[in-house]
């Protein structure tokens, strides 16, 4: 897995190298590819997460009156 990694970076490289602005173009277009992602991994994480939160909201006062006695 490593070694095919290694030979796309090499191939990626030379491309890089010949001095044509296709692959500048393919890089944007990756990296926003992967922001998109990104960004749509931490909604859904935030999304699952608002339960948890809520909860924890809600125990909030029953912790504080347990405390307070």
């Amino acid at each position: 897995m490593f070694r095919k990694l290694e030979e796309i970076a090499k191939d990626i490289e030379s491309l890089m190298y010949v001095g044509n602005p296709i692959p500048v173009w393919i890089w944007i277009i990756l990296a926003g590819i992967m922001a998109g992602f990104g960004g749509l991994a931490i909604w859904q994480f935030y999304q699952a997460s608002q339960p948890v939160v809520q909860s924890i909201q809600n125990l909030a006062p029953l912790i504080g009156s347990a405390v307070s006695l």
